[in-house]
């Protein structure tokens, strides 16, 4: 069991919705600091998608320090560049190389490896460190505790701008920011059972007792049963449950002309037949680009590799389509697409497949607010974000959410602590899947170029970036490549939390230290309302 470095004074319990990558890591990060964790999954088993994920350094810096880097080790494989090719002719472009000086410069390893050995990792490491996993538990509704009307400013997270940001401070209805007032418990339990520290009544900053507490949030599964906790957390994917109980107008979805097929190409039985499949096992894992459409195979196991394909193809509205489709690989409809497309080598590899998956592309934006108004019903994963099929990011913008939130809660001594952790876990957490929603999606136009002088130009690019045989790379290249990924693999989700809490954690507790002053061995402390503010 991995010991962490900080366990919550005041431990809550937490139900997690969704057992995918998204749920159990949350319920890893959570459990590892100090939280009670159930984790409630509509599947019968562990979810077992074909296919590959991508962990590149900063989702590696994340599982290594969960203990969980020698099973990274041993399941997956480093990845260390690609060759870029044309999707039409088949003729190599250029062999893009993450050079290890930029891995070392990273802190960390960039892996590929199977969908199912990292749910496998995941699940392994929650339930050695004590959280309940519920399979065949869908759920059909999400009921939340009475909204919070206002709060006290001594409980508000602090942002960079030096404002105390209220619960709607990210939407663009008005908060209610012109009120102070006392703390609400919200149903988080006042004696903890597991927590000696909190053998004592919990009192408001007033002095007064609490009361008995409002009700939890609780969840009601199909089969009518019903289970509440202190804290729900939805991290049960696109077609989010949870999201309604937080977002109660979303936002339409996109749907782009784009179908995704993910399969898994057995090429250890063929190698010695086909010169195509030797190729990968050679290390020339290869990424073919077309116009408005692109192809990726990369190694997930020995002898396996996870084969991707984005075609410029909208399906029909009866389409089977989803995470649980089962479409033959030799079914993928390459053929006719274009003309030129048969002397392509996909159109060999294509008969090695397994069964795929289909997956219809559609973009849904990010939820405007990730906290509902009880303050006690969160979103992580995509159920919060959306993020592109075949990103290199999808797995970390999801495991970084957890990571942060989890963090984040190894400081909660408090019930009173708990909103403000959640507002900052929303706060670092938008502007960063941001910025790896942006990056996938740049990578995607720049990978689908139609024929033109851009396509030229990056072709022309990544020509002149390759090192020779005799060649050493000059520090100006080094530099631009870094440039490019620096950004995404240099971040550590653990320091992001920690560096919250530095700057305006500490500070809200000074506050509230503050904020009732004693005289005469009275507390006093000011309350201000709406009706005395102009």
């Amino acid at each position: 069991m991995v010991q962490p470095l900080r366990r919550a004074e005041y431990p809550l319990d937490f139900i997690v919705v969704g057992g995918g990558v998204s749920g159990l890591a949350t319920a890893c990060s959570l459990a590892l600091s100090g939280h009670r964790v159930r984790v409630f999954e509509a599947a019968p088993t562990l979810v077992r998608r074909a296919g590959g994920v991508r962990v590149p350094p900063n989702l590696t810096r994340i599982l290594v320090e969960w203990g969980l880097g020698p099973q990274l080790e041993a399941k997956g494989v480093k990845y260390t560049g690609y060759t870029f090719l044309d999707l039409i002719t088949g003729q190599k472009i250029a062999f893009v190389e993450w050079r290890a000086v930029l891995i070392k410069e990273a802190g960390a390893s960039f892996y590929m490896m199977h969908h199912q050995d990292l749910v496998q990792m995941l699940y392994d490491l929650a339930l050695a460190n004590g959280v309940e996993v519920h399979f065949n538990s869908p759920i059909e509704s999400v009921s939340a505790p009475a909204p919070v009307p206002m709060r006290s400013l001594s409980q508000h997270t602090f942002s960079s701008d030096s404002r105390p940001p209220t619960p709607g401070r990210h939407s663009s209805s008005p908060a209610p920011s012109s009120r102070l007032a006392q703390p609400q418990l919200n149903g988080l339990n006042e004696h903890p059972p597991s927590s000696p520290n909190h053998a004592h009544s919990h009192h408001l900053t007033n002095g007064t007792s609490a009361g008995p507490p409002p009700a939890k949030p609780t969840i009601r599964l199909t089969s009518g049963a019903t289970h509440s906790a202190d804290i729900v957390v939805g991290a049960d994917g696109y077609s989010s449950v949870v999201r309604a109980a937080v977002e109660h107008f979303p936002e339409q979805e996109i749907f782009v002309e784009r179908t995704v097929y993910i399969s898994v190409l057995q090429a250890d039985r063929k190698i010695e037949e086909e010169a195509d499949l030797r190729q990968f096992a050679s290390g020339g894992w290869p990424m073919w680009t077309g116009t408005f459409q692109n192809a990726m195979c990369y190694p997930i196991r020995p002898g396996e590799f996870s084969m991707e394909f984005m075609l410029h193809m909208e399906l029909p509205e009866d389409a089977e389509e989803g995470w649980d489709t089962s479409i033959p690989g030799d079914a993928i409809p390459l053929d006719g697409l274009e003309p030129r497309l048969m002397p392509s080598r996909i159109q060999v590899i294509r008969k090695q497949l397994g069964d795929s998956i289909r997956l219809r592309c559609r973009e849904r934006p990010a939820a405007r607010e990730w906290i509902d108004d009880s303050e006690r019903v969160v979103l992580v994963g995509e159920a919060a974000h959306p993020v592109l099929h075949c990103g290199t990011n999808n797995c970390s913008a999801v495991v970084e959410d957890a990571a942060v939130l989890g963090r984040l809660f190894s400081r909660c001594h408090s019930p009173d602590l708990v909103a403000p952790l959640l507002y900052a876990y929303q706060e670092i957490r938008q502007s960063r899947v941001e910025v790896l929603y942006n990056f996938d999606k740049l990578n995607r136009i720049v990978s689908q170029l139609p024929p033109g002088p851009e396509r030229d130009e990056r072709d022309e690019k990544l020509r002149a970036g390759q090192k020779r045989d005799d060649e050493v790379f000059d520090e100006n290249a080094l530099a631009i490549q870094w440039a490019g990924v620096s950004e995404i693999w240099a971040y550590n989700a653990f320091d992001a939390a920690d560096d919250w809490w530095v700057h305006w954690g500490l500070l809200r507790e000074r506050s509230k230290m503050n904020e009732g002053r004693l005289f005469d061995g009275i507390s006093i402390n000011m309350t201000l309302h709406e009706e005395d503010v102009e």
